[in-house]
């Protein structure tokens, strides 16, 4: 009678025990996207520019280099993201460089140096209408 007592004490814990752990387990499926946010802002001299901005240089003369002190660029998006600055239409004898070309920022960061246009001794007068576009990439 002892060990049919023990055995039904025992299947009776062990009933119980398995209800108690079911009863505090439970599952929750959560899903998610993660997105890439990609983004700069750009300054001339302190000024914000917007897309499609001009950057108007004025009369200039050859042999001359002229510059903007400042051209900042800022990541206001959550990936690092690698700048390049590429010059389309630039007139012929003639350079445009901005020395932080192809740095990585972090997002938040911001790099900034002079943008600097050298004009050849041999560039042709005329008027110029030429295209700096930035780019990125992750």
């Amino acid at each position: 009678m002892k060990l049919r007592t023990i055995l039904g004490v025992a299947l009776l814990l062990m009933m119980v025990v398995g209800v108690v752990a079911t009863i505090y387990y439970f599952e929750i499926k959560q899903t998610g996207t993660i997105e890439i946010a990609m983004g700069l802002e750009v300054y001339l001299d302190n000024e914000l520019l917007t897309n499609q901005s001009t950057i108007a240089w004025g009369n200039m003369k050859r042999g001359n280099t002229y510059q903007f002190d400042n051209l900042t660029i800022k990541n206001i998006g959550n990936v690092n993201t690698k700048v390049i600055l590429i010059v389309l239409n630039l007139p012929l004898n003639c350079i445009q460089t901005w020395s932080a070309n192809n740095t990585v920022l972090v997002p938040n960061k911001k790099v900034e140096a002079p943008l600097v246009l050298n004009i050849g001794y041999d560039a042709v007068p005329g008027s110029y209408n030429w295209n700096l576009i930035i780019n990125t990439e992750t």
